[in-house]
């Protein structure tokens, strides 16, 4: 067994040895920097205007912002902090960007009419539906890459 293990670490130093020598230096007199911009500098990046949301109440923007947050944490747990604030922000904004606002403003109509108690437990309802939603979204999403993966072993 000791055998076996030393021929394993052995292989795994000459693998190492084959991936270095074929990485291309870098060359210095070449401003990565600038080829960047001058390649993708024209994209237009999609800007969200000051007052998108300004329709939506705080209460109901925080707990957007916090949804999303969660759903991004859970969903794309991979991303650095920075990607995670994009994805989240860009969430947020779509989300907004395709609210009905005639529907909203109607709801919020029928909130001021309701008990606090009611409020309440519909919002825990329709929490429950999107978590229902997003979990059968994931667990059908991961059963399509695992029933991918296993054809491909198969």
């Amino acid at each position: 067994m000791l055998i076996f293990s030393i021929i394993m670490e052995i292989e795994k130093v000459d693998n190492k040895d084959d991936y270095l020598s074929n990485i291309e230096p870098v060359d210095q007199s070449i401003d990565y920097r600038q080829q960047m911009i001058d390649r993708y500098g024209s994209i237009d990046i999609e800007e969200y205007p000051k007052d998108i949301d300004s329709w939506v109440e705080d209460s109901d923007k925080i707990a957007l912002i916090r949804f999303c947050s969660g759903l991004v944490e859970k969903e794309h747990s991979w991303a650095p902090p920075v990607m995670a604030d994009i994805i989240t922000k860009k969430m947020y904004y779509d989300t907004i960007k395709n609210m009905d606002r005639k529907e909203y403003e109607l709801e919020k109509q029928r909130d001021k009419e309701l008990s606090v108690v009611e409020k309440e437990l519909m919002k825990i309802k329709d929490e429950r539906d999107i978590h229902k939603f997003v979990g059968d979204t994931a667990d059908a999403i991961e059963a399509a890459v695992n029933n991918d993966e296993n054809e491909v072993i198969d």
